[in-house]
């Protein structure tokens, strides 16, 4: 019987760690992503200029916002602490020190802000980060971090 039991307590605790760790990844998704294909070039450049170009469901909205966030918290936080690329740095190898000011430029607010800028970011910001500043048509305007950090739209 204390058998049974224990491992019925085991189970219960197992089950909350389970519903922890998920949690921890729900907020936190950034630190799950994964380069695609030769993104991973994109990461490790040091060009003063970097461009992403695919076709359609590449992964350059993605790649664009996990990468504007990276520049804003000043590190990768999908890369391991001892990743030679987790630090952001400028084309001079100088790393970028938050808070930072950036622009994040949309063919259009009520489609390309509202439709992808809004949902990747909102998807892929660590919860409590940062907040989405919005216009009164809800247009996102600007995103907030915590850092001071601030991407205009």
């Amino acid at each position: 019987m204390t058998d049974k039991a224990g491992l019925k307590q085991e189970l219960l605790q197992l089950e909350k760690d389970l519903a922890k760790a998920e949690q921890y990844y729900k907020d936190n998704k950034i630190v799950t992503f994964q380069d695609l294909g030769n993104q991973k070039l994109f990461t490790e450049s040091q060009a003063p200029v970097r461009l992403l170009f695919g076709s359609n469901r590449s992964g350059k909205s993605v790649r664009g916002t996990v990468e504007e966030i990276a520049f804003c918290l000043g590190y990768r936080p999908w890369l391991p602490d001892d990743d030679p690329n987790r630090i952001v740095r400028l084309a001079n190898g100088e790393p970028v020190r938050p808070p930072v000011r950036g622009y994040h430029l949309l063919e259009n607010l009520k489609v390309a802000g509202t439709q992808v800028f809004i949902p990747k970011m909102e998807e892929w910001l660590p919860k409590g980060i940062a907040k989405i500043k919005k216009n009164n048509l809800g247009h996102p305007v600007s995103v907030i971090f915590n850092n001071g950090s601030i991407i205009h739209v």
